[in-house]
């Protein structure tokens, strides 16, 4: 409840454009849809559901935490269209662009896109410190001989 009057407080006075980030999980997946109308109603501007990152106590537990992408798919796919019809944003993070084929346009990391034609990786941490985006993209994930052919493979991830 602590989050939800945070949230309800800073579009009071008057946040704009307020971003969620949701990370995907075993405990939520089937229920996407629910989150999507929930943050809608919260007065929330955009929302990220970010595919889960493999480290630490995730990993420790990863059979009680990590779902599969292909079990994620279709409540993705489902909820993508569903923030299309109520009017909210709602974007992946971290999904390689093969398996979001069709919603490409809802990936979060479509927006380095310019960015990374100017030649420009860096980007600003959620410290305020720069990283280097190319090369700690490359630390997290792993790419496959058949990515190196894909349009979006300077601002995929992999997998």
């Amino acid at each position: 409840m602590q989050s939800v009057r945070g949230i309800k407080n800073l579009k009071k006075y008057g946040l704009k454009n307020l971003q969620i980030d949701c990370v995907i999980t075993k405990f939520n997946y089937k229920n996407l849809e629910e989150n999507v109308k929930f943050f809608k109603k919260l007065g929330v501007d955009e929302l990220h559901f970010t595919l889960m990152r493999i480290g630490g106590n995730a990993q420790k537990n990863l059979d009680k935490v990590f779902v599969p992408i292909k079990e994620i798919q279709p409540c993705l796919f489902k909820v993508l269209e569903t923030g299309e019809k109520i009017g909210l944003s709602v974007k992946t993070c971290g999904f390689p662009y093969c398996l979001i084929r069709g919603f490409e346009n809802h990936a979060y990391e479509i927006n380095f896109l310019k960015t990374f034609s100017e030649e420009k990786t860096y980007v600003s941490d959620e410290l305020f410190e720069e990283i280097d985006w190319q090369k700690e993209r490359i630390a997290i994930k792993a790419k496959t001989e058949t990515c190196r052919e894909c349009v979006y493979f300077c601002i995929c991830k992999g997998i």
